[in-house]
């Protein structure tokens, strides 16, 4: 009886649904992302990044005197294949699950790219970033060459103890140090600092660091010295709750956009 009941009951739900459906339109996964998406078109790739994988997001302009002084992430590009130093960048409006409407937004916004060995967006695949400020779109569509791009310092860590296995931030600018009393990760700096993860490999990690926005973005030096925080997370004693432990170096020699410094000449903070 139960089971004849079950079944009447059941029946009864799926074409209620199956109504609902032909009124009303049914829900996916998607949302209305069938909608077209923004485009950023980005000529002159360097070749290095030939077949190559290119995601992005579209960060809004912060404001330092008004209300938005913290950059929000407004839509979302997934990993595009640069064929003929030449790539087009499908932008939708940033959701949590599955995609948005296409972007189409017009006022001016930061993009920030992440270029990867293949589709797979993992950090252990990542192979550079870049950004472009104050990017014009119109109507969702942009186009900018790759030679106007901020592009990142390389910071090599070598000689990481074996402890420190789950990965590493790396601060960079004049008198860096780590916000207080947080678990965002967060500089203070007087000139331009940026922070990025990476993968701790054979006790060594190369991470390509971004500078971080103020009024506006100020670029790395190719040549000369900066100061740089380093944290590297240990091994979770069992409870499951690490605190990044913090190494300073400072006068950090850069040459062509790349550093390399040895961990055993950091400064615990």
């Amino acid at each position: 009886m139960k089971k004849k009941l079950f079944k009447k009951l059941l029946t009864i739900g799926l074409l209620l649904t199956l109504v609902a459906c032909i009124f009303s339109g049914c829900a996916s996964t998607g949302g209305d992302s069938n909608e077209p998406p923004g485009i950023l078109t980005i000529t002159g790739i360097s070749a290095e990044y030939e077949g190559k994988f290119i995601s992005a997001d579209i960060f809004s302009i912060p404001d330092p005197n008004g209300r938005n002084q913290v950059q929000t992430v407004l839509a979302r590009a997934e990993p595009t294949a640069v064929m003929n130093g030449e790539v087009k960048l499908p932008f939708y409006i940033a959701k949590v699950f599955g995609k948005g409407s296409g972007y189409a937004g017009t006022d001016p916004v930061d993009v920030k790219l992440e270029i990867f060995s293949d589709d797979s967006r993992t950090i252990g695949k990542l192979l550079s970033r870049a950004v472009f400020p104050s990017t014009a779109f119109k109507d969702g569509v942009a186009e900018v060459r790759w030679n106007n791009a901020l592009k990142p310092v390389y910071i090599t860590v070598t000689n990481i103890p074996e402890m420190y296995n789950q990965g590493s931030t790396i601060g960079v600018g004049q008198n860096a140090t780590r916000l207080p009393l947080t678990t965002l990760i967060g500089f203070n700096s007087k000139e331009a600092s940026g922070s990025d993860r990476s993968i701790v490999s054979n006790g060594t990690t190369t991470v390509p660091v971004l500078p971080s926005r103020g009024s506006a973005y100020k670029p790395f030096p190719e040549r000369g010295t900066i100061d740089i925080v380093v944290g590297l997370t240990p091994r979770s004693s069992g409870s499951g709750v690490t605190i990044d432990h913090q190494f300073l170096f400072t006068a950090v020699l850069i040459n062509n956009g790349k550093a390399v410094i040895d961990f055993r000449n950091g400064i615990r903070q």
